[in-house]
């Protein structure tokens, strides 16, 4: 999972270097070589084009081009049990796929964005400061494209909670099957984490022309935006399809004692009796063992996660000058 991804950032990430390459060489040949220069300077070093271009069209391109694959596997691992909700999550599966209003919403966020950027005053002039500006701005389109994406599937998952009656694991369904889908939010939310870190970085780091610190406060923006809903997307599907394998696993076990029930009302002999309380025994046993080995973000680990949190953003700034001085500002 995590190979493809980066497989991905490393393409978009040459894709960036070119991209810078080409600006330089226009700018050098038709505006002049200082211009060229800082140019080049500003993409690769203080806007961190690389990395920022690389991650965020990467993940983009990944979590985008797998909404096919990952309706399927929750068409697979959840079994509707009646027509009526199958219905109405049709028009989620729409939603995740063929959304109008994944352009709609980007457009907007990018709009709003793109006026904070561009009124912390980009560097230089003419072509080199519009090429610039257009590829930094473009990052907010691309994130936004991804926060619609994530927030169709979180409701999706929580119109599943509300209606957890009406599903249940299908029973082919392995523990495997249940990790690889896990897996996918895992994946997507960490490099999702590290290209907003990145972008972070790109837009306090940058050579903007105005110093107003009004201006650079809101250069915040994308962590109040998307950094909540990426936390909360990381675990909650996963928070769903484990109560899901939980009541399928009692659910089960409710059923096969009260076939052992009617089985024993029938007469067996004490051996047999014992025998049968075994096998419920041991069947217990494993149905809970493999309900244990789907993992997730509980209550209990909040004091420890909030600590943790706590201790790597106080790390972060220790090490980081540049965040150390943005934050500062507040």
């Amino acid at each position: 999972m995590f190979v493809n991804i980066f497989f991905k950032i490393s393409i978009f990430g040459i894709i960036s270097t070119v991209l810078a390459l080409l600006g330089w060489a226009i700018t050098f040949f038709f505006v002049n070589q200082e211009s060229a220069s800082l140019f080049f300077e500003s993409w690769i070093f203080r806007f961190n084009g690389i990395f920022v271009g690389g991650f965020g069209y990467g993940l983009c391109w990944f979590v985008l081009g797998n909404r096919k694959n990952l309706v399927q596997q929750i068409k697979s691992i959840f079994q509707i049990v009646n027509e009526e909700t199958e219905t109405k999550i049709i028009g989620y599966f729409r939603n995740i796929l063929y959304s109008k209003y994944y352009h709609i919403i980007s457009l907007i966020i990018t709009f709003l964005g793109g006026l904070v950027l561009w009124n912390s005053g980009f560097p230089l002039d003419g072509f080199p400061k519009f090429y610039l500006a257009i590829s930094v701005i473009s990052m907010y389109y691309v994130a936004s494209l991804l926060l619609v994406f994530v927030l169709y599937i979180l409701s999706l998952f929580f119109f599943m909670e509300k209606n957890i009656d009406s599903f249940k694991i299908s029973e082919n369904t392995s523990i495997i099957d249940i990790e690889l889908f896990n897996s996918f939010f895992i994946a997507s939310a960490t490099v999702a984490i590290l290209a907003l870190y990145f972008g972070l970085r790109g837009t306090i780091t940058a050579n903007f022309a105005h110093d107003a610190v009004q201006y650079k406060k809101f250069l915040i923006l994308p962590v109040i935006i998307y950094l909540p809903v990426i936390l909360i997307y990381s675990f909650y599907p996963r928070y769903i399809i484990k109560k899901l394998h939980e009541n399928s696993i009692l659910l089960k076990i409710r059923d096969f004692e009260k076939k052992y029930l009617v089985y024993d009302n029938q007469t067996i002999s004490n051996k047999e009796q014992l025998e049968l309380e075994k096998l419920i025994l041991e069947i217990k046993e494993k149905l809970m063992l493999e309900r244990a080995k789907i993992s997730i973000l509980t209550l209990k680990d909040s004091p420890s996660l909030l600590l943790s949190i706590i201790v790597f953003i106080q790390f972060i700034l220790q090490k980081d000058g540049a965040l150390s001085k943005f934050f500062s500002l507040f």
